[in-house]
């Protein structure tokens, strides 16, 4: 067999270098073109769409539940007398014992008014005497009475045995067929411990 030329052969060995270098360069760029075209189709997905919460009825956006029904006050209702006119009183203070708040002969004016309630009727009534509320206030000054309001006769009687102590105002009894008023209260009271006693002059 006769020798093969070395310039041949540089020859051949080049040409297997460059098919092999244009082999590669071909996987990497194929290689390339398949991961842009995964990452695409990824990018293409549309989120999963979350659901809307399910409203529970009776509720509105950002609307808590109804509170419970407030307790009903343990006072007798107020509002306008129930069925008649108030009484109009004047009295004139007789004696003052305990704290000195009012002097002997001071004038007490006041009205007594009737509220009905479920069962008959409270009287109420803010007695002033020298200038100074003596029974009564804002939320009080009812007591369980027998009012009667005619023609032929006016009056009431009846009273509140419980002083500041126990229910937030003092203590009083009224009986104008007697023609006695006695208003009485404890050291939690505005005034201090007192009992003032009073004379009706008059009812209309």
């Amino acid at each position: 067999m006769a020798p093969r030329d070395p310039a041949a052969n540089r020859a051949v060995t080049w040409v297997l270098v460059g098919c092999v270098a244009v082999a590669l360069l071909g996987f990497l760029a194929s290689a390339g073109v398949a991961a842009w075209l995964w990452y695409r189709s990824r990018d293409d997905v549309p989120a999963a769409v979350q659901a809307a919460p399910t409203p529970v009825p009776g509720l509105g956006q950002g609307q808590a539940p109804a509170a419970s029904p407030a307790e009903p006050s343990a006072a007798p209702p107020s509002g306008r007398p129930g069925g008649s006119p108030p009484l109009t009183l004047r009295a004139t203070v007789t004696d003052v014992a305990g704290n000195k708040v009012v002097p002997v002969g001071a004038t007490c004016a006041f009205l007594v008014e009737r509220h009905a309630r479920q069962q008959g009727y409270w009287c109420r009534s803010q007695i002033t005497c020298g200038g100074l509320l003596l029974y009564g206030g804002a939320q009080a000054g009812y007591f369980k009475c027998l009012f009667e309001r005619s023609d032929d006769h006016k009056g009431v009687s009846g009273g509140d045995d419980m002083t500041t102590g126990r229910d937030g105002d003092a203590s009083m009894e009224i009986d104008t067929a007697a023609h006695r008023l006695v208003i009485r209260d404890d050291d939690r009271g505005s005034y201090g411990a007192f009992t003032v006693t009073a004379r009706i002059d008059s009812v209309q």
